[in-house]
């Protein structure tokens, strides 16, 4: 894959308090991909497998991808008054792209090949206002708003029975609202925000006729609210909290089940969980211990599209301890300590098939600086 991008703009500043950013940009597109299958089979003891050398390729399959992708932008930041704030920005966008694939089965001797070519051309922007409701010092509180228009060409897949027809692109409208306060000299942070997102043409892996493919979903609706708290009753201490409520909805969508067409509409997305929560402690300075400890909990959730199976809410731990001097920082970092394994995303490789989440792990590391850092970033849990 190769990809070469061109960014060039202006960033003028005609009066006090506006800010105005234009310009173009390019980004051109090319993958190749070359390759075979093949039949190997291993019991599920996983006793002497075949070697791969013995193994004949049934296939050689090629697919090439050329995509190029421009647009034209322009922001505006503008800051009337201390307490107001807006920006307003658009974009006009273009994709071309072309794809051919070309298959030749061994076995019969049959080759199949396809192209396929699509271009676009389509605005997109946004719109956001935030007002300082009340300010004292250290101390605010901001109301904030939000609407984006967004445009994204649909994934490619390189997968070695593609189909070379080339995706409608990916399409969303989102509007958002919420607020933000610090209080207590800075010592106290709260968050509160909701959200909703119209999506058309997402991208989804699904199997047809029994093989994995990338497929447009139709429409989507994603509504939600998010709470964060941040609490830090000492330069050395944080606690932080986060609550989600997410509702991910088919609004239309028809596909087969068994040969089957079958409307969608209303149901949930497949893994995508109504609830979720987390909360941790850091504790560090610039010299000496650092420690953090997280919790992440995850709710029910469906693991198919029409909303059949439903899988059980699960509680994960994660912590970290380190020590460190004025240029070295060595920690014992561990995800995932209660070894749950619950399924979390749906497998491209075929129907009802998951990865679970990964097992418990540690990670012994030492990091070296090059100078004293004056601002260290406090210690984390990834």
């Amino acid at each position: 894959m190769t990809d070469l991008y061109f960014d060039s703009h202006i960033a003028l500043s005609p009066r006090a308090g506006v800010e105005v950013v234009a310009g173009v940009d390019h980004l051109h597109g090319r993958g190749r991909g070359h390759g075979g299958d093949f039949d190997y089979t291993v019991d599920l003891h996983g006793n002497d497998p075949p070697s791969g050398d013995t193994l004949a390729d049934a296939a050689a399959v090629r697919i090439t991808d050329h995509r190029e992708f421009s647009g034209l932008y322009g922001q505006v930041t503008w800051t009337p008054l201390d307490r107001w704030h807006f920006e307003l920005g658009g974009r006009v966008n273009r994709t071309a792209e072309a794809r051919s694939t070309d298959t030749l089965e061994f076995s019969s001797g049959i080759r199949q090949t396809g192209e396929d070519r699509r271009a676009t051309v389509r605005g997109s922007g946004f719109l956001g206002v935030t007002m300082t409701a009340w300010q004292q010092g250290a101390d605010s509180l901001h109301l904030f708003a939000n609407y984006r228009n967004t445009f994204k060409p649909a994934a490619i897949d390189f997968g070695l029975d593609a189909e070379p027809d080339i995706l409608a692109p990916e399409t969303a409208s989102t509007y958002e609202g919420g607020l933000k306060t610090r209080l207590l000299k800075d010592r106290l942070a709260v968050e509160l925000s909701a959200f909703q997102m119209d999506f058309e043409n997402l991208v989804l892996s699904q199997v047809v006729g029994g093989i994995p493919s990338l497929v447009n979903g139709g429409t989507q609706r994603f509504r939600g609210t998010e709470l964060e708290v941040l609490a830090r009753p000492r330069p050395d201490l944080t606690w932080r909290v986060v609550y989600s409520l997410h509702d991910a909805r088919f609004r239309d969508f028809v596909t087969e089940f068994g040969g089957v067409p079958t409307q969608l509409a209303g149901k949930r997305l497949e893994m995508s969980a109504r609830n979720m929560a987390a909360g941790e402690v850091l504790y560090g300075k610039s010299a000496g211990w650092q420690g953090s400890v997280r919790a992440s909990w995850v709710g029910s959730r469906f693991l198919n599209k029409r909303n059949t199976a439903l899988s059980p809410d699960y509680l994960t731990w994660s912590a970290g301890i380190g020590y460190r001097l004025r240029n070295v920082e060595i920690r014992l970092d561990g995800w995932n300590l209660n070894d749950q394994r619950p399924p979390v995303a749906e497998s491209e490789l075929g129907d009802a098939q998951y990865y679970r989440l990964p097992a418990r792990s540690l990670l012994l590391s030492a990091r070296f600086l090059l100078g004293e850092e004056k601002n260290p970033p406090p210690p984390q849990v990834p």
